[in-house]
């Protein structure tokens, strides 16, 4: 319940403001008929939290749940100043130039497009950044011994055809555009809806390591 409303709520924010930059928590209980909604939110976006958790929450049609009358308590502020220079540059970096914040997608979506070329049976891919950075500091994968080539070419095969600069993967995978409350039911991955852009297996060059 309280991830449908987290995602609710950065969605609306995106739909109005791409540029929004949400960190939202969200507790509640039932018992109590009481939501909380906290966290950093920084955006452009006119937003009537209060709504969108009673909204969701008649959505979800927990039983026992008066969604109605549901006591929603609002906590929220604006992303750290530090965090946002560090980040984002406030707005004034070119998208290439973006530092890291959270790229968990992008790792999935690598290790899919890997896996169904056929070069391993399974695959993990490790990125380390550091926050204001956009190169990541390292990479690593690990096949389980199921690749049919090295692990080391598995790798040179990864960073050659995935940018992990963070704002490259807001474009490539168009991330920017809210559609995350559907994921909160059954999950980002393994899934057949083509709107999910990180699900669709990207073509590789494969030259890079003939």
């Amino acid at each position: 319940m309280c991830d449908q409303v987290s995602d609710a709520i950065l969605d609306a924010c995106l739909e109005q403001d791409p540029e929004s930059k949400v960190a939202c928590e969200t507790a509640c209980c039932t018992k109590t008929n009481m939501f909380m909604v906290f966290g950093e939110i920084t955006t452009k976006a006119k937003v009537n939290y209060e709504k969108i958790v009673h909204d969701t929450c008649r959505e979800i049609g927990f039983v026992g749940l008066d969604a109605d009358n549901y006591k929603v308590f609002v906590y929220i502020e604006e992303q750290s100043s530090d965090i946002s220079q560090g980040v984002h540059g406030y707005l004034s970096k070119r998208l290439e130039e973006i530092g890291a914040s959270d790229q968990d997608h992008m790792f999935g979506y690598a290790a899919k497009s890997v896996v169904a070329y056929g070069l391993p049976r399974h695959c993990i891919v490790h990125v380390a950044y550091a926050i204001g950075v956009p190169e990541p500091l390292s990479v690593f994968v690990d096949t389980y011994e199921t690749g049919k080539i090295p692990n080391k070419d598995i790798l040179v095969l990864i960073q050659d055809n995935f940018d992990f600069r963070p704002g490259m993967i807001a474009i490539n995978l168009d991330i920017k555009r809210g559609r995350y409350h559907k994921t909160t039911t059954y999950r980002h991955f393994s899934r057949d809806d083509l709107d999910f852009t990180w699900e669709t297996v990207k073509v590789l060059n494969v030259d890079v390591i003939k």
